[in-house]
């Protein structure tokens, strides 16, 4: 039956009967009424809008009503007021608009709602258009790559499969992207958006809202108000905005941008997770340790940074990465050392804390002046750039000054063995090598500054000269110090502290990069007092007489002695060498 229009001052009614018996309902009078027969109850009816036209269907026999131009927006004309059914129920014309489930086709299409009705909508296949205007409606636009505008109001939407946008706009609302690659923004109000299977993008607006990633790689922007985000799978980007934010990455590697305010991350799904600060300056950054958390403090406000739960816990909690506005990002060592600033020993004039286990182990420092403890095991330490202290502790360790290529690591550093049979070698700078005691090895290399020895622990140490034959040389007493220079260039020396005091203070041997190693008698033999001025430091100075040099030449010590051949110290060099340390 098609209903086309009803004037809405008629005193008409309309009587419903079905085609299996002749009972006709009774007329109401003064009202616009359709009245169904006894077998009808209001359970047997569905509800639809279809266009602007009203189906009431009838779920079993599939026959219906159909209200033409019932939507239409600037008229009541095409409507009755009431539904009435034989056990006195009945539903009113706002009822029924209330039920109406707003039934699309699989074709593209738009649906747009009607007036402020707190709709269904049901947009069904194809690439749809739906505009919901107010009240708080549901939608589900189904298959296809659609577009939803839910308007002011609650709104429930759907996206369904296929690459979708959909706009809460106004009012606290729910958005489920579904399968595909969505657009998903909440508008005013406090939302909750789900992105779904796929490579969604979800805006959480203004107010306090939900955003939660899902599987696929995200890009997740609470915007304003204080926003809980969860990355969920893949790799994810998580902007807090303003506010103060809960943000979870989730599994995957994942971004952290701060935006302002002060949030929290909960990293524990894993990954390699990076916290980014694009308007934020390395000096404007504060790092510091909370019990397992990692405090970092912007600008000095306690109401502005970012607190990371667990991180030194270390595993899947931890960041790996802290990028500012500029410059290099700091590592997870960088992190971490800097947090742990406030262990360093009162008075000391570093940056970086940065402590090992009794493990034997192989790390590096920050580019930081750093205060290291390796603690026990064997170690093999690398200071990096910065003005560095590092203890070797217990065990035989290496402990290098700069990054083992004895460039690009400049810093004034001192480097104490402890116990143990330790390898110092500072690199670039004027560093303080203290061996302590045990059978201790320095190094030296060519152009690498002003290096001081303090051998006072003990034991039988040895100088290494590393590509710098013996004849480049010239050997010094300066008080009770040992002064060895290289060319003759007061910039290019190592210093031994109270050498000639002997006992646990002298060095026992040296060994040039060509040849046998000296011993004391050897080398003792080709001392001479130590200039004054420059203009002292005279080729004559640097001429080694035959009476000399064959006195000399008695001290060599042989290689089984030494069990250090010229090759083992270009072995040594060349490992060194090879060592790149990537701080990026």
């Amino acid at each position: 039956m098609n209903i086309n229009n009803i004037n809405e001052n008629t005193t008409d009614a309309i009587t419903i009967t079905t085609t299996t018996n002749g009972h006709f309902s009774d007329v109401i009078a003064n009202h616009q009424t359709v009245t169904f027969p006894a077998d009808i109850q209001q359970a047997d009816l569905a509800v639809w809008r279809r266009g602007n036209k009203l189906v009431i269907e009838h779920k079993t026999t599939e026959e219906r009503i159909e209200f033409n131009y019932w939507f239409t927006y600037t008229s009541s004309h095409y409507k009755t007021q009431q539904l009435q059914f034989n056990n006195g129920s009945k539903l009113t014309l706002a009822e029924v608009e209330a039920i109406a489930v707003y039934q699309g086709t699989d074709n593209g299409e738009q649906l747009v709602g009607y007036r402020e009705l707190s709709e269904t909508i049901h947009a069904q296949g194809g690439d749809d258009k739906v505009f919901s205007r107010g009240g708080d409606d549901t939608i589900d636009a189904g298959a296809g790559n659609d577009y939803v505008d839910g308007g002011s109001g609650n709104d429930t939407i759907t996206g369904g499969l296929g690459n979708d946008v959909l706009h809460g706009r106004s009012g606290n609302d729910a958005i489920h992207g579904g399968k595909g690659d969505d657009q998903l923004s909440g508008g005013v109000g406090n939302d909750h958006l789900v992105g779904g299977a796929g490579k969604d993008v979800l805006f959480g607006g203004e107010d306090h809202d939900i955003l939660l990633g899902n599987a696929g790689n995200d890009y997740l922007d609470g915007q304003e108000g204080d926003d809980q985000i969860n990355g969920g799978d893949g790799n994810d980007q998580l902007m807090g905005g303003t506010g103060n934010n809960q943000l979870v990455g989730g599994k995957g590697d994942d971004k952290y941008v701060y935006g302002g305010g002060f949030d929290t991350i909960n990293n524990e799904g894993g990954g390699k997770d990076v916290i980014i600060f694009n308007n934020v300056l390395p000096a404007g950054l504060t790092f510091a340790k909370d019990n397992n958390d990692l405090i970092i403090t912007v600008d000095g406000d306690s109401q502005q940074g970012i607190r990371v739960i667990n991180h030194f816990l270390g595993g899947d909690y931890s960041i790996d990465l802290v990028q500012p506005a500029e410059g290099y990002a700091y590592s997870l060592t960088e992190i971490n050392a800097l947090a742990r600033a406030n262990e360093i020993p009162e008075g000391e004039s570093y940056q970086a804390f940065v402590e090992d286990t009794d493990e034997s182990n192989r790390f590096s420092a920050t580019r930081f002046a750093d205060w290291v403890e390796a603690n026990g095991g064997d170690d093999t330490v690398f200071g990096m750039m910065g003005n560095d202290y590092i203890k070797g502790g217990k065990g035989d360790d290496h402990l290098l000054g700069g990054n083992g290529r004895a460039n690009q690591a400049d810093g004034d550093d001192i480097l104490e063995g402890g116990e143990g049979n330790d390898i110092l070698y500072g690199e670039q700078g004027n560093d303080l090598l203290k061996g302590g005691t045990g059978n201790d090895h320095y190094y030296y290399q060519a152009g690498t500054g002003k290096d001081t020895i303090d051998n006072s622990g003990g034991g039988r140490d040895v100088l290494f000269f590393i590509d710098i034959n013996r004849n480049r040389l010239s050997f010094y007493q300066d008080k009770k110090d040992l002064v060895v220079l290289v060319d003759n260039d007061k910039n290019q020396q190592v210093r031994v502290l109270n050498h000639f005091n002997g006992g646990d203070s002298a060095i026992s041997l040296i060994q040039p990069d060509d040849g046998f190693a000296m011993n004391r008698q050897a080398f003792e033999t080709l001392v001479k007092p130590y200039p004054n001025t420059i203009d002292d430091f005279s080729l004559e100075n640097t001429t080694t007489n035959v009476e000399s040099l064959i006195h000399a030449m008695s001290g060599f010590v042989s290689e089984r002695e030494l069990n250090t051949t010229r090759a083992e110290v270009t072995a040594t060099a060349e490992v060194y060498s090879a060592i790149t340390v990537n701080l990026t």
